[in-house]
């Protein structure tokens, strides 16, 4: 049995033929709008060799590239983001110091989620961990 070639091996062959090309591939995946092959892009992005294949047409056909990075990005799904809500500055009066801390707001959990077959990140207010 054959094994299919990936979208980014598609695209590194285009860029060893014409840098163009490349160019006018990753943009027909964008417009095209076929779920089937938005599924194809993304699961073809979390292969093992995805990376090395993208890197290969940053250095060949940078915009081609760019295009298919930003087409694979997703934010992740935030099941409430108001769930546990910090305040941007703390106070340690009471302890050692005598200067506020500011804060940052971390996620409860990152927690990837199947969605058909591509794995999508998901923040989860329910993360098991007693507080």
């Amino acid at each position: 049995s054959s094994k299919r070639r990936s979208v980014f091996e598609d695209l590194v062959l285009l860029c060893f033929r014409n840098m163009q090309a490349s160019l006018e591939f990753a943009r027909e995946i964008v417009r095209s709008g076929k779920q089937e092959l938005q599924d194809k892009v993304c699961l073809d992005a979390q292969t093992d060799d995805a990376a090395d294949k993208l890197a290969v047409v940053f250095r060949m056909a940078p915009q081609a590239a760019e295009l298919m990075l930003q087409h694979v990005l997703h934010d992740p799904h935030v099941q409430d983001s108001g769930h546990h809500p910090i305040t941007t500055r703390g106070n340690l009066r009471r302890w050692m110091f005598e200067q506020d801390m500011v804060c940052e707001y971390q996620p409860d959990v990152y927690n990837p989620q199947v969605d058909g077959k591509a794995v999508v990140p998901m923040w989860c207010c329910e993360s098991g961990h007693s507080h």
